[in-house]
């Protein structure tokens, strides 16, 4: 069930990123406020702050703003110590008191102070826009609580708490397809698994068969143990891709490798090693988070998944209303029921029709008419995810169908999911092997 959670959920967070959003309807409101030049901006989140009187200025390279005015349209309220320069802010239960490090200004009789400040007081990100000159300032709290109200069969399905189930069996299938006018590649891949989890180590025993990069692989093995993002994995199908493979860089990869020892694969290394964006990134290193059973956090992961390094800033801002937007039109796609034994029923159904009009609803004003046209022929996304829990037992199906075929280059991947888990009291958390040989820059540098 785990698993389906954060295939539901790294849907949502991907389906942002499958488009070029250069704006969303969310903040289409604030380009008249921002377009006008003669006055600095503070932009919250989506929001454009309102003052009645004094505006922020521009001193010796230092943007100030109205203290007082621009906390309290965040729903916080301050007191200032004049004898002491001690500012106390009170925001949501959260009470910050900051001594000043630069002089504050007076105009008119209010008191102005660097932008800065804002992130001292409330560990909120902060930056200057200078083509709009538009303070911007990041509250992801704001957001979260944003994202709750209007979100909320996602927030329940990020919130649920999850049952402790630790014995699973896994039936998939899946196909991947990448190309474009120089290469193309197509890997199959089917199989069953029989799982464990306890005490946050996860532990498979794999068949497959599969087809692809050159290889072919018929009724091989897999044994495999996951813990704190570390892949340990032992196959006997090194052996036959030895034998068949057409690819001399993977005869390069296997001739250092033996279908008798354990390998280790820092799986979070190796998503850092792929050439994606990092927005990307964070989607795949969040469902596998979630995939491991941090499911008890979720908000936080999520949180971590759209946050940015650095200072704040207009695109960031750009991105995370796309986002709001995203999942508000999602949230109608998905259901998330409680019985009254405890148990729950979740489902996600989102065919490739829906995908293309939360693209449009979320972004079409921002698109133009041949780019609305286009993007039946170049996006098609769907997802339908399903989970049944009795209080006992989950039952699980997934079914994953997506091509995207933008500048010359198409890609796409099929994927199905059976699953079954329940509490079996008898499992014994996996040991982790011993002298285990690490991989991880092998994968990493053979994937380049």
């Amino acid at each position: 069930m785990k698993k389906i959670i954060a295939l539901a959920l790294t849907a949502a967070m991907a389906m942002p990123c499958a488009v070029n959003a250069q704006a969303a309807d969310r903040i289409s409101g604030i380009s008249d406020a921002l377009s006008n030049r003669d006055e600095i901006h503070i932009l919250y989140n989506d929001k454009v702050v309102q003052y009645e009187d004094v505006k922020p200025v521009n001193t010796d390279g230092r943007v100030m703003i109205p203290f007082r005015a621009a906390l309290e349209n965040m729903g916080a309220t301050v007191d200032y110590n004049e004898a002491e320069r001690l500012v106390t802010a009170n925001k949501n239960g959260q009470q910050s008191t900051i001594t000043m490090d630069v002089p504050m200004i007076i105009v008119d009789d209010r008191t102005l102070v660097p932008i800065r400040f804002m992130s001292n007081a409330f560990d909120m990100q902060v930056g200057w826009d200078g083509n709009s000159e538009t303070v911007v300032i990041m509250d992801y709290d704001d957001y979260f609580d944003r994202f709750a109200e209007n979100a909320p069969n996602m927030t329940k399905l990020t919130t649920l708490e999850q049952p402790d189930l630790n014995r699973g069996n896994t039936v998939f299938d899946t196909s991947i397809t990448y190309g474009d006018a120089e290469s193309s590649f197509d890997l199959a891949a089917s199989g069953e698994a029989d799982s464990t989890y306890v005490d946050k180590t996860g532990s498979a025993s794999v068949t497959l068969n599969a087809n692809g990069g050159g290889a072919s692989l018929q009724d091989v093995t897999v044994d495999a143990v996951v813990k704190d993002s570390q892949l340990y994995i032992k196959t006997d199908a090194v052996e036959q891709l030895k034998q068949n493979s057409t690819s001399e860089e993977l005869k390069l990869v296997l001739a250092a490798l033996n279908g008798n020892t354990w390998y280790k694969i820092d799986l979070n290394k190796v998503i850092d090693g792929i050439d994606l964006p990092d927005e990307t990134k964070a989607v795949l290193k969040t469902a596998l988070a979630i995939s491991q059973g941090n499911t008890e956090n979720t908000t936080e992961i999520l949180k971590s998944g759209i946050s940015t390094e650095g200072d704040a800033d207009f695109n960031s801002v750009v991105m995370l209303a796309a986002q709001l937007d995203m999942y508000e039109e999602m949230d109608k796609y998905i259901s998330v029921t409680e019985k009254d034994n405890g148990g729950y029923t979740i489902g996600i159904n989102i065919t490739a029709e829906d995908y293309n009009k939360i693209i449009i609803d979320t972004l079409g004003s921002m698109m133009t008419e041949e780019e609305r046209s286009q993007l039946a022929d170049t996006t098609k996304f769907s997802v339908s995810a399903n989970t049944d829990f009795d209080g006992q037992k989950a039952v699980s199906d997934a079914t994953v169908d997506m091509n995207i075929n933008a500048d010359g280059v198409t890609v796409g991947l099929k994927l199905t999911i059976n699953e079954t888990q329940e509490k079996d009291d008898s499992v014994k958390a996996a040991a982790i092997p011993e002298n285990s040989m690490d991989i991880t820059d092998l994968i990493v540098n053979a994937m380049k």
